[in-house]
């Protein structure tokens, strides 16, 4: 039985935490693991408390995908590794993202390695049971791959879902333009498969599909990369990353496609609407050793109003943004002045000028994935946390600013 880790680890931050007096769990660091090791993906909050969404090597399988249950204050209710076939053991199963969608319902999409073969597998869970009641593969069919990976999956309005990848087949050289596409495909609600489109956006391009949210009149916004081929400084034609946009419609369809970047390699991580715009969230790798954050607000052709790089030195990479009316919210990892990872909390404004950051360190490489800001205007991360050897799901609530609260050393859960 999984138990989370009752305790607290002080941690370092950049900045000072304020002196305020906080009542109990209003702010707090945990944990949750098994004897193997987990990463935190993603987060989903409900009325009545959290589900948590992970990867856990504690299963039959290599890795498998693992499911908690908390209250509101972030204490472990249950938990469920998501195996539907116990007799196979060289399985690599690894957690994408879910949403609910009926009161009782999750869908949880995770991506499958086993016998050199990549592809995307859908679980139904019963949250009263808490069960699995639908398990399915899913693979191209409209193209002859045998590596699919999916990268996001979002709700839409029409009712159920759609989710992003890219694909490719590795196997078979003759298969023409057997480069990198972009895979999407729409499910209705009961997780049935209605739509799948495979759009290789140009011939020998590889082309990444990292993120999707729908637009106005049932049209959607594909996001990612592109590489090409560009003329660096010293007249050298190099394939380059760009980030990419590609508007399509209900069909799937492309409308226009939008890619832009800098001689430098620029990726795609995610896009999301707020008041009607698109705003994307990128990286820029200025070296091996330096990566900046890219935030970008579209206009309605899909070119850029705002291109704006954030960093320090070292690697900043942004998992995931959530957009507020007080500004733009960012998780992901940082090693800006250390030999290690950070998870960071980053907040930006909606000119693109950095706000503040703040900075969770524990004993190794550490990450925040997903960041939800609440109600009241306090900020939720769901990442990975080491300590030595081990590596288990961390969730971090803090004040509107990124702050957490004193915790007494003789702290309990």
């Amino acid at each position: 039985m999984i138990k989370r880790l009752a305790y607290f680890l002080i941690i370092l931050l950049m900045g000072c935490e304020t002196v305020d007096s906080y009542t109990s769990e209003e702010t707090y660091i945990k944990f949750y693991g098994t004897e193997g090791e987990e990463i935190g993906r993603d987060l989903l909050v409900q009325d009545d408390g959290m589900l948590l969404l992970g990867t856990t090597s504690s299963s039959s399988y290599l890795t498998s995908i693992l499911l908690i249950k908390t209250d509101l204050a972030g204490n472990e209710i249950w938990s469920l590794e998501l195996v539907e076939d116990s007799t196979q053991t060289f399985i690599i199963d690894d957690a994408v993202g879910l949403l609910q969608t009926s009161d009782n319902e999750i869908v949880v999409l995770g991506n499958r390695a086993v016998d050199g073969e990549r592809y995307g597998v859908l679980f139904t869970i019963n949250l009263e049971t808490p069960s699995i009641t639908l398990f399915q593969e899913v693979r191209a069919e409209t193209k002859d791959v045998n590596q699919a990976v999916f990268n996001d999956i979002e709700k839409i309005t029409e009712g159920g879902f759609i989710i992003i990848g890219e694909v490719r087949n590795f196997e078979n050289p003759s298969v023409s333009n057997s480069d990198w596409d972009v895979i999407s495909i729409k499910y209705d609600e009961s997780a049935g498969r209605q739509l799948e489109r495979i759009n290789g956006f140009q011939d020998n391009l590889d082309d990444y599909g990292a993120s999707v949210v729908e637009g106005e009149d049932g049209n959607f916004y594909l996001f990612g990369s592109v590489t090409i081929n560009k003329v660096n400084d010293q007249g050298a034609t190099v394939p380059v990353s760009d980030i990419r946009t590609v508007r399509v419609n209900s069909f799937l369809v492309p409308v226009w496609d939008k890619y832009y970047g800098t001689a430098k390699n620029e990726i795609g991580n995610e896009i999301t609407t707020y008041n009607s715009d698109r705003y994307v969230m990128g990286s820029q790798e200025n070296s091996e050793n330096n990566m900046d954050i890219i935030i970008s607000k579209l206009d309605q052709d899909g070119d850029p109003t705002l291109f704006q790089t954030i960093g320090e030195e070292g690697i900043d990479q942004g998992y995931h943004m959530e957009i507020h009316p007080s500004g733009i919210y960012i998780t992901g990892k940082t090693n800006s002045g250390r030999a290690d990872f950070n998870i960071f909390i980053m907040k930006i404004s909606f000119q693109g000028e950095l706000i503040w950051t703040k900075k969770f360190g524990f004993e190794g490489d550490d990450e925040g994935r997903k960041i939800n800001i609440l109600d009241d205007g306090s900020i939720l991360v769901v990442g990975s946390a080491v300590f030595g050897n081990s590596r288990k799901i961390c969730l971090l609530k803090t004040d509107s600013d990124g702050n957490l609260s004193k915790i007494p050393t003789n702290t309990e859960n």
